[in-house]
């Protein structure tokens, strides 16, 4: 089905005025000036029932997008100011105002689609997508609780960790970069791993006959899965040249801002989501004997031979996992080629909110009339997106670059210096 468009326009606000040159009592120029902001809200779907109106299992999703803009002061900008400059040449004002030096496109009137859109950021069909196929591979229901296979040949292969500060005691004081760094590594990809693997399987043991009447109580039905990914927020904050002015910016002789300059900060919030029907089917007489004993050890020990167990024991497999989602698809080729296990629907959601406010602290008329205190202006956006997903989809991971894969790079850097 064809994604079908709607667009719509609220609260249009023509900013009017008329700028004035007198000149000895006489008229010298006689300019008008003209902006229309609005808000905008423009949707892109199939026309779903919704999911209210959802009945059993029946699938009434689809992908869909939209985005709404709104715009706030703390002033009434409907309201006519005047205010001029005296002297032998004097400069009047009577009309609205708007107090944003640089205003964003997306607050005209006659904003397109794209300009709209680029004031509220998506992550990005692939980014999006490999956040969905993450979310499947961890939330699958017959994912296993522990991963014994890749402890056991991670742990075979590289041996216990260190012992904490072994590794500056043997470095000395002429090595200390280097033992710094190692000493960090030895952290994270010994220690800490060998601690959250003895956690898994102390926890797959005392779960495990939980975990396998689950298991059977699920098999052949619709298994729902919710999975949310952490919160993101950005803050970011630009600090105008101290001579920037607000609209009408026919002539700076209107106004003055005592030397302190408008700032512009904006936040970013975002919320990154999955939701799917899941069905497999295990058999009870699967769970018995012999071949009850390999299903349990594959189900709630992880012990198996499969392509994720294969990419993650290559040696710079984590380092391609921050930029593409190589392993969580690996692991989703293992789980969907056993048990029957079929992914009915899955849905990546994601939800943008913006917000840039600007203010003029210093704001004042050049000569005579009235203005706001303080006068702020924001502009407020909200983008939300669903994609259809499959487990399947290898895309780009977060970009972020995060405090502790810096530390890690820096680490492996420290390790390798003379």
């Amino acid at each position: 089905m064809t994604l079908q468009m709607r667009r719509r326009k609220f609260r249009p606000l023509a900013l009017t005025g008329r700028d004035v040159l007198l000149y000895n009592g006489a008229v010298y120029s006689d300019q008008h000036t003209n902006m229309e902001i609005a808000e905008h809200q423009i949707t892109w779907s199939e026309g779903h029932p919704g999911w209210k109106k959802a009945r059993g299992t029946q699938n009434v999703g689809g992908p869909f997008e939209t985005v709404r803009t709104r715009y706030r002061a703390n002033f009434d900008l409907n309201k006519d100011y005047s205010f001029w400059s005296g002297g032998s040449l004097v400069y009047a004002y009577e009309g609205k105002f708007l107090p944003d030096p640089v205003p964003p496109r997306a607050l005209f009137a006659n904003a397109s689609e794209d300009e709209v859109l680029a004031f509220v950021p998506s992550l990005g069909d692939l980014t999006l997508g490999a956040r969905g196929a993450t979310a499947i591979s961890d939330s699958a229901p017959t994912n296993p609780v522990s991963d014994t296979s890749v402890n056991v040949a991670e742990l075979l292969r590289e041996g216990l960790p260190s012992l904490v500060g072994s590794t500056l005691v043997r470095g000395g004081p002429r090595n200390i970069g280097q033992s710094i760094g190692g000493e960090y590594l030895n952290l994270q990809f010994g220690i800490l791993p060998l601690w959250s693997a003895i956690q898994d399987t102390a926890k797959a043991v005392i779960q495990s006959d939980q975990v396998v009447k689950q298991l059977l109580r699920d098999s052949g039905k619709n298994v729902r899965r919710h999975y949310k990914f952490p919160t993101t927020v950005d803050m970011t904050e630009t600090v105008h040249q101290p001579q920037a002015m607000p609209w009408p910016t026919l002539t700076l002789n209107h106004w003055t801002n005592n030397g302190i300059a408008p700032f512009t900060h904006v936040r970013t919030e975002r919320s990154v989501w999955f939701d799917g029907c899941f069905t497999y089917y295990l058999p009870p007489e699967s769970m018995e004997g012999l071949e009850g004993a390999v299903n349990k050890a594959r189900l709630i020990y992880g012990v198996k031979f499969s392509p994720d167990v294969i990419w993650n024991l290559l040696g710079w497999s984590w380092l391609v996992d921050w930029a593409v989602n190589v392993g969580p698809v690996m692991n989703n080729l293992g789980l969907f080629s056993h048990d029957g296990l079929t992914l009915r629907y899955g849905y990546t959601m994601e939800n943008t909110k913006v917000s840039r406010t600007t203010s003029f602290p210093g704001l004042r008329t050049a000569g005579g009339g009235s203005l706001p205190p303080n006068p702020t202006f924001s502009l407020h956006g909200e983008r939300k997106r669903r994609l259809e997903q499959s487990p399947f989809v290898l895309g780009l991971t977060d970009s972020q670059f995060t405090a502790r894969r810096a530390a890690i790079l820096t680490a492996l850097g420290l390790t390798r210096m003379r």
